[in-house]
């Protein structure tokens, strides 16, 4: 697991709360980049401590110079606090990875992809993944979940994905969407979404799935997936917890 000293080169809102982070390499120059795998910041902390935080790269290797992370602010935490509010493009730190074994499995089967909020960060990585190397699949669908029409973002780049990922469907879902949403989408908790789709396919056990979310978002796809005969060696996530201090 090497050290890589980097520097910030762009902070992108999102959302209100959701940031696109991209660092450049310093040394060393490139990154063994994995799609799926994730870092660990060493952030600056009180007193001249070290905060640790795990993030998601959410990005393929075609600059080996740099990643973009997706991040959430956490609420009460330091981390991410210093990251939205302290944080300047220019600014040093140190990273550690790749970390975690959350892979695209080259197995020839279906997939979905299931992801809310900042979990979308390596599901793009894998998606990007896909699209460079045109990896076959007989069909591949990303169900990606927010609360109303203001949390999702990156539209226009995940549509994008149905041109150069064959067999690609984008599902979002909003499980509150507001009345000047104007929302005519999928509607419902993702996971209320996902089970409603895996109903309606006569090969939903054949599929593998790939998730990205909160511990218990986790949980409960997992739930749905066995209930449409997805094994558990056929779910792929890495399942780790940042503190939230």
């Amino acid at each position: 697991m090497p050290d890589y000293r980097v520097r910030i080169s762009a902070k992108l809102p999102m959302t209100a709360d959701i940031l696109l982070v991209r660092v450049e390499a310093i040394e060393p120059a490139t990154f063994e980049v994995v799609p799926g795998a994730w870092m660990q910041w060493r952030i600056p902390g009180p007193e001249n401590t070290i905060l640790r935080r795990c993030f998601s790269i959410a990005c393929d290797a075609q600059v080996p110079g740099m990643l973009e992370f997706i991040i959430r602010k956490t609420p009460a935490g330091l981390g991410t606090k210093w990251l939205f509010e302290q944080a300047q493009v220019g600014d040093e730190l140190v990273l550690a990875g790749p970390n975690g074994k959350f892979r695209l499995q080259d197995s020839g089967r279906g997939a979905v992809l299931i992801g809310g909020g900042s979990g979308l960060s390596a599901l793009r990585s894998i998606l990007q993944e896909m699209r460079d190397k045109q990896v076959a699949k007989p069909s591949t669908t990303l169900f990606f979940g927010a609360v109303n029409k203001s949390q999702l973002y990156l539209q226009e780049e995940l549509n994008e994905f149905t041109k150069t990922i064959p067999g690609f469907r984008f599902v979002p879902a909003l499980s509150a969407p507001q009345p000047d949403d104007n929302w005519t989408g999928e509607t419902g908790l993702i996971t209320e979404v996902l089970d409603r789709h895996l109903a309606a396919m006569s090969d939903a056990a054949e599929l593998e799935a790939y998730l990205c979310g909160s511990p218990g978002m986790l949980d409960a796809c997992q739930t749905v997936l066995a209930k449409h005969g997805i094994p558990a060696d056929r779910i792929y996530f890495d399942k780790f917890i940042s503190p939230k201090q």
